[in-house]
C-alpha cells in the first residue's frame, strides 16, 4: 500500500461515491455544496496505481492531528494495510506530530473495532455530538501517541 499526499480536488472527487459521502456528511449539505478545506492534509491510499481511499488530517494544534478514514466500500478488505500505511506515513513524514485523534460515531461499530485493532486507545465518549441521517449519536474518542506508533502497538 502506497501512501501519498493528494490534492483537495482529488479527495473531493473520491467522495463523490455516495456511500463514502454519506459516512462523512451529517446530511445537512449536498455533495455539490460540500468543499474540502484547503488547509487540511489529504493522504491517498494507493493499491498499485489505483486510489482506493484517502485519510483526511487536520491539525488540532502543533503536535496533534485529527484523522478521518475514507476507504471506498469495494476496497475495505484492504483497510488494515491502509491503516498501517497512514500510521507509518504520519510517523515518518510528520515528525512533529505526537498524537493522532479520531472520533468515531457509535453507529459505526466496525470502524471502532478496526481502530482499536490497530492500536488506538479509547479515551472516552463525546456524547450526542454527531448527526447521521437525522439521528444523533455519541462519538468514541480514540487516540494514538507517537510512542505507540513507534513501538508497533498498532
Amino acid at each position: 500500500m502506497r501512501m501519498q499526499q493528494i490534492s483537495p480536488d482529488q479527495a473531493y472527487e473520491l467522495i463523490s461515491d455516495s456511500e463514502l459521502f454519506n459516512r462523512i456528511s451529517d446530511g445537512s449539505i449536498s455533495y455539490e455544496d460540500f468543499s474540502m478545506p484547503e488547509n487540511h492534509v489529504y493522504v491517498g491510499a494507493f493499491d498499485g496505481d489505483e486510489l482506493i481511499g484517502f485519510y483526511w488530517l487536520h491539525h488540532e494544534n502543533s503536535v496533534t492531528v485529527q484523522l478521518h478514514a475514507n476507504i471506498l466500500l469495494k476496497h475495505r478488505d484492504k483497510s488494515s494495510q491502509a491503516t498501517r500505511g497512514i500510521i507509518d506515513f504520519i510517523y515518518e513524514m510528520m515528525p512533529n506530530i505526537h498524537k493522532v485523534n479520531a472520533k468515531i460515531p457509535t453507529c459505526y461499530p466496525d470502524v471502532y473495532k478496526h481502530a482499536i485493532k490497530h492500536g488506538f486507545k479509547d479515551e472516552g465518549l463525546d456524547r450526542l455530538s454527531s448527526v447521521r441521517v437525522g439521528n444523533l449519536y455519541d462519538q468514541h474518542i480514540l487516540g494514538l501517541t507517537r510512542e505507540e506508533m513507534k513501538n508497533g502497538s498498532c
